[in-house]
């Protein structure tokens, strides 16, 4: 008897792991050229170390587990691509798939490691680790895998119930006595696990409230009885007060944040007064006491300005320099803003988005250093980003970056002549931010918060289409002045630009990192 590739696998797997979540740990894609025997074994490795960092909670399969499931034919190394990545662990019935790659940077082995959700694509986390040689990298590798597998535990739920009670046997058959008259799972209240199983999944789940936990623990309590029915009732009574504070902190946020903004609006131009006028003594002790009073709410400020405010555009005929002739956009909504520091961040943390690599970001000499230090502010767009990492924050908020065509009817307000986003006045440090005679960034030679020139905005009140940082768009490949498939497009001009023009197209490679370049996000007009 021949048995299915699933089957085999699930025969060959230990009896405990049959019902645990699973992991797979694809074969490293090699760009650098490691001897093959090199790069199976640091593949294993990598495998020990996630093992030996999440236990008995996630089965790690192993290459034979893989090569069971393949397809015929198919090959553990042919993906390149989260999209392949991520189907291939769907295949193998994974529920986390870690893809990696090998590359070379001068006289260093670099390894990248990304971790992703089979089930939506989520890109959970990306760590990665470097050595002169495979042997420096094994050294390196547990604690960067313990760090890449991290999300894993968070979403692989420990229960808060005692283990339940093994399920009896089931009687053997009696052929002298017939049909089998006893099972021992009839009586399972299936509804009951059901609602266990909601709530648990939503005590993993970081993006699930308060008053959605509440309720998922009240119905497992209308259904348990006894000690479990009295364990979820106080479960959802402690969600139900969370759900509460969290409500009047809201409150007491909204009304902070008003008093935050008058009152910085006011010191901001405390500060400007010259010595003469305001002492600098006197200009520090009211900085540090405006610090002190708000560091409370910086969380809650942090979350506030984390949500996208999107802005409606009624679409319609366009057309532009590059385009290839009139277009018909389609309504679609855009961000009023670059995407900024603290948006991502909380991207971030709901294990969407991957950090911001300030170390792999290339700053020009003209430049402040690439770093938190100079453009991590809250309200600084968000640099340094590839383009697949742009485009997993779009996906995280419910959208997608916008093409060069809504991108440049955006800037122009939907008019087909226009030189600027504000109209036919000239650029100047007033209304954008860019490179004049006093450096980049009107001198800042770093980005400034988003929104920070409010005579540049567009008619339809959108920030920083011209200057600031340029943006990432969605490649279109095949037309004039577009790159050929594999070019990351950028558009919008930055601060590093002298001649300031919503037209300038630039050209890099998607996974260049740039403290010039953010991104903003578009999604289709929702009905």
């Amino acid at each position: 008897m021949r048995l299915v590739p699933a089957l085999a696998l699930a025969l060959a797997l230990p009896h405990a792991a049959l019902g645990a979540e699973r992991l797979a740990v694809l074969e490293l894609y090699n760009p650098a050229g490691l001897e093959q025997q090199a790069a199976d074994y640091l593949t294993d490795r990598i495998r020990a170390a996630a093992l030996g960092a999440l236990g008995e909670r996630v089965k790690v399969l192993t290459r034979e587990n893989l090569v069971a499931l393949m397809p015929p034919g198919a090959d553990l190394a042919d993906c390149a691509g989260a999209d392949c990545e991520v189907e291939t662990g769907r295949r193998l019935g994974a529920r986390f798939v870690i893809s990696g790659e090998l590359v070379r940077l001068g006289e260093t082995l670099k390894l990248s490691l990304k971790l992703h959700a089979t089930d939506d694509g989520t890109l959970l986390a990306a760590e990665a680790a470097s050595g002169p040689d495979a042997e420096g990298l094994e050294a390196a590798l547990p604690p960067v895998v313990a760090a890449l597998v991290q999300p894993v535990k968070r979403h692989t739920p420990t229960p808060i119930f005692a283990a339940p009670t093994p399920l009896p046997a089931v009687p053997a058959v009696d052929a002298k006595v017939g049909p089998l008259a006893v099972v021992g799972f009839r009586d399972i209240d299936l509804d009951l696990l059901d609602a266990l199983q909601v709530a648990h999944r939503l005590e993993a789940n970081d993006r699930a409230t308060a008053a959605q936990r509440a309720a998922a623990w009240a119905s497992v309590a209308e259904r348990a009885e006894g000690e479990r029915a009295a364990e979820a009732t106080t479960r959802a009574e402690q969600w139900r007060a969370r759900h509460a504070a969290e409500v009047e902190r809201a409150r007491a946020a909204r009304a902070a944040w008003a008093r935050y903004r008058e009152d910085e609006a006011k010191l901001d131009r405390l500060l400007t007064y010259d010595a003469s006028v305001v002492p600098e003594a006197r200009k520090a002790e009211w900085k540090a006491a405006f610090e002190a009073a708000y560091a409370p709410w910086q969380a809650e400020f942090a979350r506030m300005t984390a949500e996208v405010e999107w802005v409606p555009l009624p679409g319609g005929d366009f057309e532009w320099e590059a385009s290839s002739g009139p277009a018909r956009l389609a309504p679609f909504d855009i961000s009023r803003s670059e995407v900024t520091v603290a948006q991502y961040t909380t991207c971030v943390e709901a294990g969407a988005c991957a950090p911001i690599d300030w170390a792999a970001c290339r700053a020009g000499p003209t430049l402040a250093p690439a770093g938190a230090e100079h453009y991590g502010a809250p309200a600084q767009p968000a640099v340094c980003l590839t383009l697949a990492e742009a485009r997993a924050f779009a996906k995280h908020v419910g959208g997608r970056l916008p093409s060069p065509d809504e991108w440049m009817f955006a800037a122009r307000s939907g008019r087909m002549t226009d030189g600027y986003p504000w109209g036919r006045a000239p650029a100047s440090c007033e209304r954008a931010v860019f490179l004049d005679a006093a450096g980049p960034g009107c001198g800042r030679k770093a980005t400034w918060p988003v929104c920070s020139r409010p005579a540049g905005h567009s008619r339809d009140g959108l920030c920083d289409m011209a200057g600031n940082a340029a943006e990432w768009v969605e490649p279109i490949s095949g037309r004039a002045p577009f790159p050929a498939r594999g070019q990351g497009t950028v558009m919008g001009g930055g601060l590093m630009h002298a001649i300031l023009d919503p037209r300038i197209i630039d050209h890099i490679a998607p996974t260049d990192r740039r403290p010039h370049i953010g991104f903003r996000v578009a999604r289709d007009r929702r009905p």
